[in-house]
């Protein structure tokens, strides 16, 4: 417990000390964050506690950043919480829903529109697990420097990746030993997918060049009418194979990735290869 003087003094610190305090001690940037802001305002412990809210709250920040022309609002969330296995009349968590999808349970259709649920219902689940062989070849033949050229990936948790890669366990089991207060189970994943799709663009470069392109994957007629307002504005993608063949430099290296990704992805549910050539943005009247 901590004592109440504690928490009176550390009201004197500004934010960014409490926080580089308290990733010092070896806590996780989100919950340094949040003990740093809780010091600040008690109710922000709470605020930070929610994936959703910490989402909102990078929105808000590249809007703030980017001085883009949006007001945001905020709906509260009624319902299951986030990654609840429990569903309430109306509304269930996308993590229970995902799983009821998984499992064929055809109670999902009642968590969404019906023209979601037969887009879905058709569609094969895939998960990592289905990759674990091919994630663990390319671990035994990468060196601790070569995956400290993926994003995510820090000298420490490359130790880790090979120092605990003594057996070939179930892909869960293997990430439970690579977990701790330093590596969240969401930044092992992320840093699993960069060594799987070879993805090795570094986060500060994405940030100094974004990536350029806008994929379409469906719209309706008020989507229709938005995209034609900005088509002088952003290269917006419907038609793969014109954007593939055209694009150039730094656009063409983030687009080879994510016809990449999505070839991989087919491969895990046994699909076909180059389907984004032959998929067309679906649109809903």
């Amino acid at each position: 417990m901590i004592s109440k003087n504690y928490m009176i003094l550390q009201k004197y610190y500004p934010f960014k000390t409490l926080l580089k305090k308290h990733l010092s001690s070896g806590r996780s940037f989100a919950k340094a964050r949040q003990l740093a802001a809780e010091a600040m305002n008690s109710e922000l412990f709470d605020l930070l506690n929610s994936p959703n809210n910490i989402l909102a709250i990078e929105y808000i920040k590249q809007i703030i950043i980017n001085n883009y022309s949006i007001t945001p609002l905020a709906i509260k969330r009624r319902g299951s919480n986030h990654n609840s296995k429990e569903s309430g009349k109306t509304f269930a968590s996308a993590s229970y829903i995902r799983e009821m999808i998984k499992n064929k349970d055809n109670a999902a259709k009642k968590y969404m529109p019906f023209f979601i649920y037969e887009c879905l219902e058709s569609q094969s689940f895939n998960e990592l697990k289905k990759y674990k062989d091919i994630l663990y070849q390319n671990i035994l033949i990468h060196s601790p420097e070569q995956l400290c050229s993926y994003p995510d990936i820090s000298k420490d948790l490359a130790n880790r990746l090979l120092n605990n890669f003594r057996h070939f366990l179930p892909l869960s089991e293997f990430i439970d030993c690579l977990y701790d207060k330093h590596h969240t189970k969401s930044r092992i994943n992320r840093s699993l997918c960069h060594i799987l799709t070879g993805f090795n663009i570094s986060y500060d470069i994405l940030k100094e060049y974004p990536v350029p392109y806008v994929r379409i994957l469906g719209f309706n007629k008020k989507g229709q009418q938005y995209l034609h307002l900005i088509k002088n504005n952003i290269n917006s993608v419907s038609n793969v194979y014109n954007y593939h063949k055209h694009c150039k430099g730094f656009a063409k290296q983030i687009f080879d990735y994510d016809l990449l990704a999505s070839d991989i992805f087919q491969l895990g549910i046994h699909g076909s290869k180059g389907i984004d050539y032959r998929n067309t943005p679906i649109y809903y009247r």
